[in-house]
């Protein structure tokens, strides 16, 4: 993997920092696709990442959730 893609920064980011939303992605990365590239690490590279579904109320009261993802080691 070329360390200048947005793929391994997502996944340098993952493993130092433990966690990343969508919002974090764009502002660290400029990258909208996050799920697509946690897609990538899990299923062509094989790393253990997980989503957990954070449930939130905006500022019109409307209830609605985001991905929160998270890097495992692996043993």
């Amino acid at each position: 993997m070329k360390t200048t893609t947005k793929l391994y920064q997502v996944l340098n980011h993952l493993k130092n920092k433990g966690s990343l939303t969508q919002q974090a992605s764009v502002r660290y990365f400029n990258d909208y696709r996050l799920a697509a590239k946690v897609h990538t690490l899990k299923r062509k590279y094989g790393h253990d990442i997980s989503c957990e579904r954070i449930p939130f109320t905006d500022v019109n009261g409307n209830k609605s959730h985001y991905g929160k993802y998270t890097y495992h080691e692996q043993a």
